[in-house]
């Protein structure tokens, strides 16, 4: 399905999935794209609603599994919006879940992987989790583990740089207009989704 663009509007919704290992600043980096795009948006935390939903029932994963899709597919139908879907997912089935619900809502999911190398990612994620201990072994095999999909329309992003550089880089990558003057705040304005949303 083509999509057609003119001085950066959007003329139907989108479905833009940004992943990469724990630490590159997949989350950072959809929040500003989530705040500052001047197209309507709304921010999905695939790794929330797995962890809070799915991993701890697998009688229940099927039906929850359908629900997410419906969510991303209804948010895809409602009207013009881009759907920005936060991911550390290695799992190639949340890439068949994701390309599901894009189907469902006739749409082409647009897929981009943040990489950074490891001693930087090491470093980002000493200064989120402050006090915290960090696991190493975790963020290196992760690291190591998460790859890009492979498709050739991927958006592969340098994120070693500043964040909001590489927010702007993928922003410009992706032809999603910003507005860093003017935050919509919508992270406080209940367009964030919560899992605990879905009835």
């Amino acid at each position: 399905m083509q999509v057609g663009w003119l001085l950066y509007t959007v003329t139907m919704s989108r479905l833009i999935v940004i992943r990469g290992p724990s630490g590159v600043g997949k989350s950072t980096v959809a929040n500003m794209l989530h705040s500052y795009a001047v197209a309507k948006t709304v921010l999905l935390p695939k790794d929330v609603f797995a962890v809070d939903f799915i991993k701890d029932s697998a009688t229940l994963r099927p039906a929850m599994e359908d629900t997410f899709v419906c969510c991303l597919s209804r948010f895809l139908n409602i009207e013009e919006v881009v759907v920005i879907v936060e991911a550390a997912t290695k799992s190639s089935h949340w890439i068949e879940i994701f390309d599901r619900a894009a189907k469902e809502a006739g749409v082409d999911p647009e897929y981009c992987f943040l990489k950074a190398d490891i001693d930087t990612v090491l470093e980002r994620a000493a200064e989120r989790a402050k006090s915290d201990v960090v696991d190493e072994d975790f963020i290196r095999h992760h690291h190591a583990e998460v790859k890009p999909t492979g498709a050739q329309e991927e958006v592969i992003l340098d994120a070693g740089g500043p964040i909001k550089d590489v927010a702007s880089d993928l922003a410009t990558r992706l032809s999603i207009a910003m507005d860093y003057k003017n935050s919509k705040s919508k992270l406080n304005s209940g367009s964030l989704f919560r899992p605990e949303d879905v009835v």
